[in-house]
């Protein structure tokens, strides 16, 4: 993802100059929303009658035509430009079914961008505007690129060489090598692998280490697959104790490439992976990587924790996060239900026949 103050903060030539040099594509949103409107397509009709009617285009529908751009492109690396800023990063990520691994915000100090945005022909008071729309627009998905760790800095006040220089030192954290060619992502490694998810309250550790053994599953969860990387100090290990700490969520991609690691020294074996992915957009690059689901399970908590505000707040996450790939799962036939709140043993019976 690329942010930046629109038409002065230098992020659209920046890019095309970065694709050029390291090979990947550069995506505007408001290019492919007068495309989709040119080549009279269902979604170009749809937004035609948005402009007619002087209403504004919703923003799901501007992650729509992001989709349509993602499956029409060469594949590989691209910089999107101009996400809807208005869209929450997770709600962005079901609609468009994938992920973002980076993100450039492009900044310029107050006093620099008014001094552009006047130099532009805006008067004071469109000059303030725009700043407080870009501010009140970008405000939240900076914040959530930043919570994961996302987020990466380029100081657009530079010369334009140091601003090419910085997009792409941050650029390179993808794979993306100093020659200028773009390293070809890892092969998918098509491994057999089922699911374990759980809602709040369950206990799903316990019950996947059993379904392992019953089955000679590898059990994968994910925070232990993360203590491990740390524990062996490994480059992956170093930068996820280092978020951790600060209190950042880690990266779908590093959490997919510590999986892949391990995957990668048994590819043959079956692997129950627990707790992972927790979003729409983090099953899409699952599966990318590894190959498709071939079953999984839902451990259900308690839909409604009475006097427990650490159990309701994870349950509105999980409502909002997860649910949606546990209705993925559903429309394949893959998924069993089962309620977690119950004996032990009972959970474990239903869990057995799910796998069976």
């Amino acid at each position: 993802m690329v942010l930046g103050l629109d038409s002065v903060s230098g992020k659209e030539a920046v890019c095309q100059q970065l694709c050029a040099a390291i090979g990947c594509t550069y995506i505007d949103v408001d290019t492919v929303i007068k495309a989709e409107v040119a080549n009279n397509t269902d979604l170009g009709s749809e937004i035609a009658v948005c402009a007619r009617q002087g209403k504004i285009m919703p923003a799901s529908m501007t992650a729509r035509a992001v989709k349509a751009a993602l499956a029409a492109g060469p594949g590989g690396i691209y910089l999107l430009s101009g996400p809807p800023k208005s869209m929450e990063l997770d709600s962005f990520e079901r609609h468009v079914g994938t992920t973002p691994q980076l993100a450039l915000l492009f900044e310029l100090p107050e006093a620099d961008g008014r001094e552009r945005l006047a130099a532009h022909g805006l008067d004071e008071s469109a000059v303030n505007t725009r700043l407080s729309s870009f501010q009140q627009q970008t405000g939240a998905l900076v914040k959530a690129l930043e919570g994961r760790g996302l987020l990466r800095r380029v100081d657009a006040s530079a010369s334009a060489d140091a601003t090419l220089a910085s997009a792409r030192a941050h650029m390179e954290t993808l794979g993306v090598a100093k020659s200028g060619a773009a390293k070809q992502p890892a092969a998918k490694l098509a491994v057999k692998f089922v699911l374990a998810l759980g809602g709040p309250g369950v206990d799903t550790a316990a019950h996947c280490a059993r379904l392992a053994h019953k089955f000679s599953y590898i059990h994968l969860s994910n925070s232990e697959v993360m203590r491990a990387e740390i524990e062996a100090q490994t480059t992956t290990g170093m930068s996820v104790s280092l978020m951790i700490r600060a209190g950042k969520v880690v990266p779908t991609s590093l959490t997919i490439e510590m999986l892949q690691n391990i995957i990668s020294k048994h590819p043959s074996a079956t692997y129950l992976i627990e707790g992972f992915p927790r979003t729409l957009g983090a099953f899409s690059v699952l599966e990318d990587r590894l190959g498709t689901c071939m079953r999984a399970v839902l451990f259900e908590g308690a839909d409604d924790p009475a006097d427990d505000d650490n159990l309701a707040r994870q349950m509105r996450t999980f409502k909002s996060q997860t649910l949606p790939v546990v209705a993925a799962l559903e429309s394949r036939g893959h998924l069993m239900k089962i309620d977690g709140t119950t004996d032990s043993e009972a959970v474990f019976e239903c869990a057995c026949k799910a796998f069976a």
